[in-house]
């Protein structure tokens, strides 16, 4: 099978670039061809002009269309698969596949995608871009992707009670990770990985470990465009690591106490949290939204109240005195549902059942 994948890469990366190059590498490891049809938005102008640009690009970019085209033609895949299409390759790009012929997954990684309006975070970018899914809406480019891969059922059911997309194109196939069972001996300290953004809920994090004196917490992230470290550099019990390559990530969770997950904006599926269990270690995470689906309270890990400071101590106290019995039965749930070969089972059906055949 030939598999064309298309994403626009962030200007700062995350689980979603993690996630399409594990893919890509996965359907070659079994056998697949795979080419991926990329735009970044590290090459974003901020010249007027550029900017321009990029705001007429989200409602029609004809010049990328023209290229996904020619990619087609050249390539024949039997599957496009897209990812993020936004801002620099747009819904457009589903019409185009469609004209040709070719089936059309899309895998949906955040809320955002069609509701980014419910985000603080953006300013006119993100009015610019709820004006165009509201225009890709009416002009039906998402009624043309053939099947909707959602990684969790909150985030499909969050997409069907808003009528965003039909409920026979949505499947659910939770995320994988490649998984490294190492452990390094008792843990050390509690981690943070992800964006350094206000959506993360990082702050409340932060605030709770100042009055954790005795605890560390290492937090991994692009810290380059972000205030919020100079803030708390006077806490030695808190340490900056920056971005780091994901092998890095797997070595700072295996020497963890547990993962702290802390979003008050609505997440699909942190990968991080499967990083976590495949190391056998547990997560601390807000009680809500795909949380509640993820974390098993008291077995894989412990909840604490969104946005809630006093209650993340609580959390932290609690787990800090038991982290070790976490280890098995988050190393079972990372074996029955996060494997990459249980992953490439569920997606390979899903694939051939939009092609015709198995």
């Amino acid at each position: 099978m030939k598999v064309l994948l298309v994403h626009n890469f962030y200007r700062v990366e995350g689980g979603e670039e993690t996630y399409v190059r594990s893919l890509y590498s996965l359907l070659v490891k079994n056998g697949h061809e795979v080419r991926l049809f990329k735009r970044d938005n590290k090459q974003i102008s901020t010249s007027l002009k550029g900017l321009f640009r990029i705001g007429v690009g989200l409602f029609r970019n004809t010049g990328v269309e023209k290229r996904l085209a020619l990619e087609i033609d050249k390539y024949k895949p039997d599957i496009v698969h897209f990812n993020n299409a936004f801002p620099l390759i747009g819904p457009g790009a589903y019409r185009v596949c469609k004209r040709k012929g070719i089936p059309v997954v899309q895998t949906v990684h955040s809320i955002r995608y069609m509701f980014p309006y419910l985000y603080k975070e953006g300013g006119l970018t993100r009015y610019l871009y709820s004006l165009s899914v509201f225009f890709h809406r009416l002009l039906g480019s998402f009624a043309k992707v053939d099947t909707y891969i959602f990684p969790s059922k909150f985030a499909r059911d969050f997409y069907l009670r808003r009528g965003a997309v039909q409920k026979q194109k949505a499947v659910v196939i939770p995320n994988f990770a490649s998984g490294n069972p190492k452990r390094g001996g008792n843990g050390k300290y509690f981690v943070y990985a992800g964006l350094i953004s206000r959506g993360k809920g990082v702050q409340t994090i932060l605030d709770a470990f100042t009055a954790l004196p005795e605890e560390k917490l290492v937090v991994i992230g692009d810290t380059a465009n972000s205030p919020v470290p100079r803030l708390y550099l006077k806490y030695p019990n808190i340490s900056f690591i920056g971005k780091v390559p994901n092998s890095q990530v797997y070595s700072y969770l295996s020497g963890a106490k547990a993962l702290i997950c802390a979003s008050v904006s609505p997440e699909v599926f942190p990968t991080v949290i499967l990083e976590a269990f495949s190391c056998g270690v547990g997560v601390i995470a807000p009680k809500w939204g795909v949380y509640k689906e993820m974390v098993q309270e008291g077995k894989t890990g412990v909840f604490f109240k969104k946005g809630n400071r006093n209650d993340l101590i609580r959390a932290v106290k609690r787990l800090s005195g038991e982290e070790n019995s976490f280890r098995g039965n988050t190393l079972k749930e990372y074996a029955a549902k996060y494997t990459p070969e249980r992953y490439y089972s569920t997606i390979g059906k899903a694939y051939r059942r939009l092609i015709g055949y198995g």
